[in-house]
């Protein structure tokens, strides 16, 4: 009887979840013999790693595990949501397991509840492997025909099972052209390691039966939404051999209500992970989980959309408020805080696009921010930072806005913040700005309000809307650096970003920055307060730089020619917009 050799990975939270894949898979298998191969990263503790091992030794299985280097990995964008980089390893089985022939990769969120021999044992037909369609609906299926030039949806396939035949692969160098669009983003990653290998594979795909691969939609769905013959889908349901809890809720989240989730807590309570605690219990989880999946996931869907909408029904419930309530001012002073953290950044499309792609294109981007107020109200980079992990230094002058920045990121070690303003000189010197006041009259954004010249505070924007704004401004002096100074202060290891509001003195900080030398991705700057020839100056300088410009509302976006291609690419959608 021959070997079947096994491939999978985990991070330290998904270990509970392949404990359990793999007792299902070798409880379901009595007389095979497995070889399993796991790939981790070293982050994975010794008891989680000697527990895994254990495991698959009680059931007389092989234990292979394999250590996956930083520089055999080095490149891939770290995925937090998908475990870092430890999502692309199988792109790495080609080389990593030298001198095995077929491979059986199985994610970690399975539940394998038949016998598999006959999966192994399928005939390829000349292709590099085998795998189930994955279904996708609405947007999805036009973004895999357009992103990843597939002839139809029905060609995408779920990475999460895949038989592989690893000598094919390395003959034809396919897979390594999966790893290159990966590590130089060729394509948007989304789904991780799925974009880049159905980029390169689709042609080179035999399509399994969707028993093999039973994904929530494939229960969830009717028919006539799934890309399988009525007949397929009826037998997998039936006797499907795999489980797959594809999606963000797994069988240790409230949320999800499926058939399998009993016999994945049998297998769960035979591993040390026993007594694994649920996630999402509350009363919104409770009302969705009662109803039909489609219909929860129909309203989830409304509830996103809904959530764009607050774009406009916010501002309107803040104004709405700041009449009714200009009588009292402590609980106007609490609507406004209210109001400014829920306000969704509102950034022009352009602006969105591209940020989206450095995401993409970059692990970790570091950015410097000038003017960052208190990173909430309208800040672009914001979502980044909190959700990409982005790292950055942020400057910000005003004192009072200051600690309210300091309060929000102080603890965060990725952020580095600089109470001082970026001037042509190291040192102190007099700075325009609005004192804090919960005055209802001034508008949500007049501590955004600062600058050195005070005729760029004195905008007639600004004074048709706080009439009495020249009584207001105080005038101090603020610690000041150069854009220089700054950067060897805290040097990062290159900067992708840079993000100037400077109230009339962008382009003075922009004059700063050695473009040469560091680089910068991506420009951002405020051009609303720059009179037509300074324009025309920054214009001039950046084109030369090797910069294309586009406008993005009071703002200017400049984009590096030799950027990444997602980011070129983003950019290239809005040059004629």
């Amino acid at each position: 009887m021959s070997q079947i050799h096994i491939a999978c990975q985990s991070d330290t939270r998904f270990v509970p979840d392949c404990a359990v894949m793999l007792r299902s898979l070798l409880s379901e298998n009595p007389g095979e013999r497995f070889v399993v191969h796991f790939l981790h990263d070293g982050s994975l503790s010794s008891a989680d790693r000697d527990a895994l091992d254990e495991i698959v030794r009680s059931f007389e299985a092989q234990w292979s595990p394999l250590l996956v280097s930083s520089e055999l990995a080095a490149g891939f964008p770290v995925l937090e949501r998908y475990g870092g980089v430890t999502a692309w390893f199988r792109l790495l089985l080609p080389r990593l397991l030298d001198g095995v022939e077929r491979v059986l990769y199985l994610d970690a969120d399975l539940l394998i509840v038949a016998p598999i021999a006959e999966l192994w044992r399928t005939d390829l037909a000349g292709n590099c492997l085998a795998a189930a369609t994955n279904p996708v609906l609405g947007e999805d299926r036009r973004r895999v025909v357009r992103d990843l030039g597939l002839p139809s949806p029905e060609r995408y396939f779920n990475s999460g099972v895949m038989v592989m035949d690893l000598d094919r692969l390395r003959s034809t160098g396919l897979m390594l052209e999966a790893e290159r669009i990966a590590r130089e983003r060729i394509v948007p990653t989304p789904w991780a390691d799925q974009e880049p290998l159905n980029a390169a594979l689709w042609a080179h795909r035999l399509d399994l039966h969707p028993r093999w691969n039973m994904m929530n939609p494939c229960f969830d769905l009717s028919p006539r939404q799934l890309p399988w013959p009525p007949a397929e889908v009826a037998e997998a349901r039936r006797s499907p051999a795999i489980i797959h809890f594809i999606g963000p809720y797994k069988p240790w989240h409230y949320r999800l209500r499926h058939r399998y989730s009993a016999r994945y807590f049998e297998h769960l309570e035979q591993t040390p992970w026993r007594g694994r605690p649920q996630e999402g219990a509350g009363t919104r989880n409770l009302i969705l989980r009662g109803l039909p999946p489609r219909v929860a996931l129909r309203y989830e869907f409304t509830e996103y959309k809904l959530g764009l909408a607050r774009r406009a029904a916010v501002p309107a419930a803040f104004h709405l408020a700041r009449r009714i309530l200009a009588s009292n001012r402590s609980v106007y002073a609490w609507a406004r805080g209210l109001y400014r953290a829920l306000r969704p950044a509102a950034a022009p499309p352009a602006l969105t696009d591209v940020l989206d792609a450095v995401s993409d294109s970059r692990s970790v981007a570091c950015f410097v921010q000038v003017g960052s107020n208190d990173a909430g109200y309208g800040d672009p980079l914001r979502p980044y930072v909190e959700s990409g992990g982005w790292r950055g230094v942020l400057v910000e002058p005003v004192p009072y806005v200051f600690e309210r920045l300091r309060a929000k990121y102080g603890g965060n070690g990725r952020i580095v913040l600089v109470n001082a303003a970026i001037a042509s000189e190291d040192g102190h010197l007099p700075f325009y700005y609005l004192p804090e006041s919960d005055d209802p009259d001034l508008p949500e954004w007049y501590d955004q309000l600062g600058s050195f010249v005070l005729e760029n505070i004195l905008h007639p924007y600004h004074l048709e809307n706080i009439p009495d704004l020249r009584d207001r401004v105080v005038c101090e002096e603020v610690p000041c650096l150069t854009f220089e100074s700054l950067w060897q202060a805290h040097q990062m290891p290159r900067l992708d970003i840079v993000h100037i509001d400077a109230e009339g003195y962008d382009d003075v900080i922009l004059g700063q920055i050695d473009l040469d030398r560091l680089q910068p991705m991506v420009l951002i700057y405020e051009h609303k307060h720059l009179t037509e020839d300074r324009r025309g100056a920054v214009l001039d300088r950046l084109h030369a730089a090797g910069y294309e410009v586009l406008d993005a509302g009071p703002d200017a976006l400049a984009v590096r020619r030799d950027a990444p291609p997602l980011v070129r690419l983003a950019a290239r959608r809005h040059r004629h917009g």
